[in-house]
């Protein structure tokens, strides 16, 4: 398809578009131009290479500070449910 079809085509589709339509199409024009989205969060949010490299971090600094669960006290809790 040649490009200035395949604009056109892209413009009619966005001009009826809804709000929900247009914020997918914006975001994956937003992760392809940026391209350094290297992960996603639990709630499934794009994260860049410095969100995630902050993300690993904030992680260790808790696990350092003892903010975990042990497998034996996650065992305990188990038997809990």
């Amino acid at each position: 398809m040649k490009t200035k079809l395949l604009r056109e085509k892209v413009i009619a589709y966005l001009n009826e578009a809804d709000d929900d339509t247009l914020r997918i199409v914006n975001e994956v024009i937003e992760n392809y131009i940026a391209k350094n989205i290297v992960a996603y969060s639990a709630e499934g949010k794009p994260m860049s290479k410095e969100e995630y490299i902050k993300s690993v971090k904030a992680a260790d600094t808790s696990m350092d500070a003892g903010d975990f669960t042990s497998v034996a006290d996650l065992e305990k809790e188990v038997r809990n449910w």
